[in-house]
C-alpha cells in the first residue's frame, strides 16, 4: 500500500500572536503575565536600582491596587494623581495601559483628556504598557473604533483631547544619519500582555 502524505495547514495565528509579532517587529519587547505577582516582578526587574516607577492613573491599576503591590515590592511609587510632573522625571520607569493596540501597525494607542499617560509614556527611558485582549484589533480602523469608545467610555466625548500613538521606541537618524535611540522619548518600550484571570 502506498504511504499517503497528508499535507497539514498551518495554525491561523490568533489576535494575540499577531500583536505579539506586529510590536517586536517595532522594536518592544513583549512578555506575558498571567498574575499579578508575574507583573510586579517584571517591573522591578526592569526599575533596578533606582527603584522608581511613575505610574499614570488607569482604570486597571485602580482595581488591581497595582501601586501598592509596587510598593509592597520595595519600589517607590509616582502616581500622576499625587505627584507632580518635575517628580515623575526622576522615574526610570514609565507605566500605562493601552486602549488600543494595532496589530496591522505594530501600534500602541493611549486615549486621555489629562495628558499625563503621554507624559509618563515618554519621559522615562522605560516605558511599559499593560494591555489586556480587548484592547487588541486587527486592523487601524478597528483600533480608531477602541479609541473612540475610549474616549465616549472615560469622558463621555467623541475623541479625548490626547490621542497618542506609540510604534516602538523614539529613535531618529536626524544626527549624521546614525539611528540614535531615546532621543524623544524613552530608550525602551516593554509591553505586558495580560492573560487568563488577571483581570
Amino acid at each position: 500500500m502506498e504511504d499517503v502524505k497528508v499535507a497539514h495547514e498551518p495554525a491561523e495565528e490568533t489576535l494575540p500572536d499577531r500583536v505579539r509579532v506586529a510590536l517586536e517587529e517595532k522594536g518592544c519587547q513583549v512578555t506575558s503575565a498571567e498574575s499579578w505577582a508575574d507583573v510586579t516582578k517584571y517591573i522591578g526587574k526592569l526599575a533596578g536600582t533606582s527603584g522608581s516607577v511613575a505610574l499614570a492613573a488607569f482604570p486597571l491599576a485602580e482595581e488591581a491596587t497595582l501601586g501598592d503591590r509596587l510598593n509592597a515590592e520595595g519600589l517607590s511609587v509616582l502616581s500622576t494623581v499625587a505627584c507632580t510632573r518635575e517628580e515623575i522625571l526622576s522615574a526610570s520607569v514609565g507605566i500605562t495601559a493601552a486602549d488600543a493596540v494595532v496589530a496591522e501597525t505594530g501600534t500602541i494607542f493611549l486615549v486621555e483628556n489629562e495628558g499625563d499617560s503621554r507624559f509618563v509614556s515618554n519621559m522615562p527611558p522605560i516605558h511599559i504598557a499593560l494591555v489586556v485582549k480587548e484592547a487588541m484589533a486587527s486592523t487601524v480602523t478597528e483600533g480608531l473604533k477602541k479609541v473612540r469608545r475610549a474616549s465616549q467610555e472615560k469622558y463621555g466625548v467623541p475623541l479625548a483631547n490626547y490621542v497618542t500613538a506609540i510604534s516602538g521606541p523614539s529613535r531618529t537618524a536626524d544626527i549624521e544619519f546614525k539611528m540614535a535611540f531615546g532621543m524623544h522619548g524613552p530608550k525602551e518600550v516593554h509591553v505586558i500582555l495580560l492573560e487568563g484571570d488577571i483581570y
